[in-house]
Parts: structure tokens; C-alpha cells; sequence
């Protein structure tokens, strides 16, 4: 499948008021002639019928009136998908199966808080909201049907034959090549542990709950190798256990990818991205926290670190 998605994103601060669409001022990837996205408006237009996998989160710093923060995806056929929060500073996410009967239809995530105020972008993240749209089975056009025939006058019944006898069996034909499997890993890090960081980076090892199908890994659990070349959907996480000055980001052949960065102004303690990428095959891919001298200690017993590799095509 060569057209497969849509990812936009918020790197600007500034604010949304009650009511309005969130404008994504950068466009990651688009790799989909049925997704097209305004970037002066907000709005997402899909143009074929077939099933769509929505996924979305907003960082927030604070809201002027609302007792919550809370954005709903919403679409022209009528479908209304909300995420909220209780907390007015962290992060609002969701995500949706669409089904589009009849297109085109248009879809936009809007600020549904409540009241008539406005929800402000967090200010200690570099990408203030993400928005992921993957095709998930898109139904081809219909051909045209042909002309009716002219029915012909009904012949009488003939008298049934006797069966005849069953033939001999052909013989099998030759197996055809096999077409490459699609790929995919997961690998965790549940155990806790510390990191010493540098400020040039220190490679994450996931050891743990590894489940990988033609993706490989090096012996200290840090470099995964891809077997094909396609497309790829990559997303991480980090938790720690306090709060640093530190950043988070994928790593492709012992380079950064910027799109994966995340750098906040102020201490964090939970990191978390994802990107659709294009990878060849024997290409590496490691998660690595940098800008810090010093130690970072992973959540024990849960999810410390996690990193997923999925070919999409």
C-alpha cells in the first residue's frame, strides 16, 4: 500500500479558544492522496470511503474558566469523539476508528472545555499537539456496469446426462515466492534502574517483555535493526522516577530525528512521542535521553520505557 497517512503538528505557543479548531502549523509526513489538511483552518478533509485510525494529544498549560480541559474530534457525519482532563497543566489525548460511508467529509479537533475561555498550549514541550491519521482500509471505486443484455427465449429442458466419471487429479504447481512479511517490535524496560545521561546522550536499554517479528536487537537491548524498507510508525515513552532538565528522542542510524525530540524548558518526568517514518532495510533505530549530566532513574515494576516499531508498508 503506497498511500497510507497524515501527520500535522503544533510547535507554536499561543492559546484556543471555547469553540475553535486547533491549527497544526507543521506537517510531519503525507503520504495519502485521501487526506489533505488547511493549515489556516484546521481542518482535515478525507476523500475516500474505507476506515480511518485517529490518534491525537494536546499539551496544556492552564484554562481561564472551565473546571476541566477537554477537545473533541468532530466530523461532518456527525461523529463527535472527546478526551478530557481533570488536571488544567499535563496532556489531553485520544484517539478514534472512523467510518466514512459517503465522502468527502471533513474532521477538525476543537476546544470543548466549556464555558468562553480559552485553553493555553503547554509551555515545556517543544510539540504542543499531535495529530496521526492512518488509513485502515480504504474501499476502491466502484467500476461502471455494464449494459443489460437482451433475455432470450427459455429453450425447453433437455433430459439430464448421466455423470461421468471423475477425471484424474492435475498435478500441483510449483509454489510461488513468498512476498515479505510485514515487521514489528516492542521492548520495555520494567525493571527501573538508573542511567547515567551525558549531555551529548546515553542510549535507553529495553531489556524486557520484547516481542519482535524480523526486527532484531543488539546484546545490549539499545539497537534495533529493520529488515525491510517501507514505512514505519515509531512511538516511545519514558518515565521517570523525579523530575529532570533533560530530553528524550529516536535515533536513526546514531542520528537524531528531530520530529521525535522532545526538550522541555523545565524538569519533566514522563516523555512520549511517535512518527511516521520511511526506513530502509538495515536501518537502526535507538530511543537515547540527552542534555544532562547526570543520573536518571526509570519507574520500577511498570513501564520505565517502552519503545514500538510498526511497518506500515
Amino acid at each position: 500500500m503506497s498511500q497510507i497517512g497524515l501527520q500535522v503538528q503544533r510547535v507554536a505557543a499561543g492559546t484556543v479558544n471555547q469553540g475553535n479548531n486547533v491549527i497544526f502549523d507543521t506537517q510531519i509526513i503525507d503520504i495519502s492522496d485521501n487526506i489533505s489538511y488547511d493549515s489556516l483552518t484546521g481542518i482535515v478533509t478525507i476523500s475516500a470511503v474505507g476506515s480511518y485510525t485517529i490518534f491525537w494529544s494536546v499539551a496544556t498549560q492552564t484554562t481561564i474558566g472551565p473546571r476541566q480541559v477537554s477537545f473533541t474530534l468532530t466530523t461532518s457525519q456527525g461523529d463527535n469523539i472527546a478526551g478530557s482532563s481533570s488536571m488544567k497543566t499535563g496532556e489531553v489525548s485520544g484517539e478514534a476508528l472512523i467510518d466514512v460511508l459517503t465522502a468527502p467529509i471533513t474532521l477538525s479537533l476543537k476546544n470543548s472545555s466549556g464555558g468562553s475561555q480559552f485553553v493555553v498550549f503547554g509551555q515545556a514541550t517543544n510539540v504542543k499537539a499531535n495529530l496521526l491519521i492512518l488509513e485502515t482500509g480504504v474501499t476502491g471505486a466502484t467500476g461502471v456496469t455494464g449494459a443489460t443484455g437482451g433475455t432470450g427465449i427459455t429453450g425447453n429442458t433437455g433430459v439430464t446426462g448421466s455423470t461421468g466419471a471423475t477425471g484424474a487429479t492435475g498435478a500441483t504447481g510449483a509454489t510461488g515466492a513468498t512476498g515479505p512479511i510485514p515487521s514489528f517490535g516492542f521492548a520495555a524496560n520494567t525493571g527501573g534502574g538508573t542511567i547515567a545521561v551525558i549531555v551529548a546522550g546515553t542510549l535507553v536499554s529495553l531489556p524486557n517483555s520484547q516481542d519482535l517479528s524480523g526486527i532484531t536487537v543488539n546484546g545490549a537491548n539499545q539497537v534495533f535493526t529493520v529488515p525491510n524498507t517501507g514505512n514505519y510508525y515509531i512511538t516511545y515513552q519514558v518515565n521517570l522516577q523525579a523530575g529532570l532538565l533533560l530530553g528524550s528522542r529516536i535515533l536513526r542510524n546514531g542520528s537524531a530525528l528531530l520530529a521525535s525530540t522532545v526538550a522541555p524548558a523545565v524538569a519533566a518526568s514522563v516523555f512520549n512521542n511517535d512518527i511516521i517514518i520511511n526506513l530502509t532495510s538495515g536501518d537502526t533505530i535507538s530511543l537515547q535521553l540527552f542534555g544532562l549530566l547526570g543520573i536518571a532513574t526509570l519507574l520500577a515494576n511498570s513501564a520505565g520505557a517502552a519503545l514500538s516499531i510498526i511497518q506500515l508498508s
